[in-house]
C-alpha cells in the first residue's frame, strides 16, 4: 500500500528486536481503540523510509 500511496518501500527495521515487543503492545492498544500509539510506529517507519530513499538517490 505504501508504494500505491507514492511512498518508498517501507523500512520496518524499527520493529525488530525490542521494537517488536513495543509494536505488539501498540497493536493491543489499537484493539482497545487507542490508535495513536500504533500510528506513531508507522509515522516513524514512513519517516525512516523516506530518509533512506533520499539518501539512496544522492
Amino acid at each position: 500500500m505504501a508504494l500505491q500511496a507514492g511512498l518508498p518501500p517501507l523500512d520496518s527495521s524499527p520493529m525488530l528486536g525490542r521494537g517488536r515487543r513495543i509494536y505488539i503492545g501498540r497493536i493491543h492498544a489499537a484493539m482497545g481503540r487507542d490508535y495513536r500509539p500504533l500510528a506513531a510506529v508507522f509515522e516513524k517507519i514512513i519517516a525512516r523510509s523516506k530518509q533512506r530513499a533520499a539518501a539512496n538517490t544522492r
